[in-house]
């Protein structure tokens, strides 16, 4: 500005006093501007004073961000410290846990090994012990037996004394012939004697025997022969068989079945198996009737249910109310038990045994299953329960669908356990089920 004055002056030539005028205005001017500008200043001072007042609140927000991210940072770092030190725990965790479950096998099989090595040692001991107990008991049996029979024939003996005098020939011949009869009397006497000693000595060991001796022989279906008739007529009169058809016949037949009061021993034995065992299904378990199929061969194991939680090996005894239970029929359970988990060894554990009776036990032979983890249920009655077994099987024509009733020689080999099989409460329901009875008895093959 001054310069631009100055270029002014020397070009016009402007006398001394206008230049001081000049001067002075122009000083008056660059002092307002001044003023003007600082006045400017100040206005942008305060503007900042308040931008920065206004700011503040937002700085110190931010610094607040700013220490919080900070928390978060180390928060997250803290987290991802516990994630690693999680998953370094779970990586040893899964590796103590593959250790245990191999330790655990190894411990199990060498149990288990273990067990089957203690129960063999036992068993050899237990058969020297019977061997030389028989050994003991025979020579015993047989002195005894020889005591029995000398005295129970002492009479014969007495009277051939009193003929045994002077030298009469027929006299001498009569003592002889009563001497003789006596020593075949004394040698029979001995064997009967010896053999109802070692019943007695085998009824102790294996209690199960009693159950065959109260069951009359020809009550036991042991007959592999077919029957020459159909075993349904037995429950029917002729007029009944002529009038009623091939399924009323099978349904009155069933009916007077369940409601006889003539019933054998082992038919009731086997109608109460056969009740226990639809309980069982009731409850979800799939059932052998072991008992029933393999008849005198059963072990002691009439039933054995099997679920998927554990496997039950039961037992039943169907007898008088004023008969009572003793242990050694507790003990029998528990050896075949035994004999059960060393045949399964994978399912040691999960196999309990189970005594169904409708009597009760005596005091030692509650105390006995307590000792032995075995379940009593006593006083238990029969069930109302479905008889037919609705059977699929094969032959030569291919898939076969027969219903089976209690009288029918196969009824206890057949098992219900495959799809589609079931038990039938009357004729009909087998009959709507697509099933038949077998060709022997029915259609065209029927008996007339």
């Amino acid at each position: 500005m001054i310069e631009f004055f100055d270029s002014l002056l020397a070009q016009f030539d402007i006398s001394a006093g206008l230049v001081f005028w000049f001067s002075i205005i122009l000083v008056t001017i660059l002092l307002f501007r001044s003023k003007n500008q600082s006045k400017k200043i100040s206005e942008l001072s305060d503007r900042v004073s308040s931008l920065n007042r206004q700011l503040s609140p937002m700085f110190e927000k931010e610094r607040a961000l700013n220490e919080r991210s900070r928390g978060l940072q180390l928060r997250e770092n803290e987290i991802i410290s516990r994630e690693r030190s999680c998953r370094e725990r779970e990586i040893q965790f899964e590796q103590q846990r593959t250790s245990f479950i191999q330790e655990s096998r190894e411990w199990k099989k060498n149990l288990v090994e273990r067990f089957n090595a203690k129960v063999a040692e036992i068993e050899r001991q237990r058969d020297e012990d019977i061997a030389r107990i028989i050994d003991s008991r025979q020579a015993s049996m047989h002195w005894v037996a020889g005591m029995a029979a000398d005295y129970l024939t002492f009479g014969l003996e007495q009277k051939a004394r009193s003929l045994e005098w002077g030298s009469d020939v027929k006299r001498q011949k009569k003592v002889e012939s009563i001497r003789e009869i006596r020593a075949q009397a004394q040698a029979q006497i001995q064997e009967a004697k010896i053999a109802i000693y070692q019943l007695e000595y085998l009824k102790q060991l294996y209690p199960g025997i009693e159950d065959v001796l109260d069951t009359e022989y020809s009550e036991l279906n042991l007959s592999s022969e077919i029957p020459e008739h159909d075993p349904t007529r037995d429950y029917l009169n002729k007029d009944e068989w002529a009038k009623l058809s091939h399924t009323e016949r099978d349904q009155l037949a069933l009916d007077r079945y369940i409601n006889s009061q003539n019933k054998t021993k082992w038919q009731i034995g086997r109608d109460y198996e056969l009740s226990v065992s639809y309980e069982c299904m009731q409850r979800g378990f799939s059932v052998d009737t072991f008992g029933s199929r393999m008849g005198l061969e059963d072990l002691g194991r009439d039933i054995i249910a099997t679920s998927p939680a554990q496997t039950l090996i039961i037992q039943c005894k169907y007898w008088s109310k004023h008969k009572t239970i003793h242990e050694k029929h507790l003990f029998q359970l528990y050896g075949t038990l035994v004999m059960y988990r060393i045949d399964h060894p994978n399912m040691f554990q999960s196999v309990r045994g189970v005594f169904v009776t409708n009597t009760s036990l005596s005091d030692t032979a509650r105390e006995v299953a307590k000792v032995l983890d075995i379940v009593v249920i006593e006083n238990h009655s029969m069930v109302d329960f479905p008889r037919i077994k609705c059977n699929i099987g094969k032959d030569e024509y291919g898939s076969t669908r027969i219903y089976h009733l209690p009288m029918d020689m196969q009824y206890d080999v057949v098992q219900i356990k495959d799809p589609g099989e079931f038990y039938a409460f009357t004729i009909q329901e087998a009959i709507d089920a697509g099933f038949r009875r077998a060709y022997k008895w029915h259609g065209s093959h029927a008996e007339v």
